[in-house]
């Protein structure tokens, strides 16, 4: 097939514009399709306070911001045994970090809040589920 368009192509001219306008034989490379999102995102995480120290303050921010930007948590504090459901820009994956009253902090890259809608902090970390 391809040796018959060539030679149609040298042909005349008449076929040099139905050559160059000719379907690849190859398809297009298509962008990568997003992943189905759940119908019962609703573009916000829970943050769980599973150790014995106080929160003091969340950040969560896209990945591709280097920032962290604002406190989630505000003037509230988030107890042992608390949570608190944060706002995020959208559905998607976000960095979340947080800071305990003691200035540790934990950060936990990449969450789908969508497939694990809930953050929970433990004794030396974050883990999402």
């Amino acid at each position: 097939m391809r040796r018959s368009l060539a030679v149609a192509c040298l042909a005349g001219a008449a076929w040099l514009s139905a050559c160059a306008s000719a379907p690849s034989e190859q398809p297009a490379a298509r962008p990568a399709a997003a992943a189905p999102r759940s119908a019962n995102c609703n573009a916000s995480v829970r943050v769980v306070n599973g150790s014995p120290r106080p929160v003091m303050r969340v950040f969560v921010k896209d990945p591709a911001l280097t920032g962290w930007g604002r406190d989630r948590l505000g003037q509230n504090v988030l107890t042992p045994g608390g949570n608190a459901s944060i706002t995020t820009d959208g559905p998607g994956h976000f960095d979340i970090r947080i800071a305990w009253a003691d200035g540790n902090t934990a950060e936990i890259r990449r969450v789908d809040i969508c497939a694990t809608p809930t953050v929970t902090v433990g004794n030396f970390g974050l883990s999402a589920r």
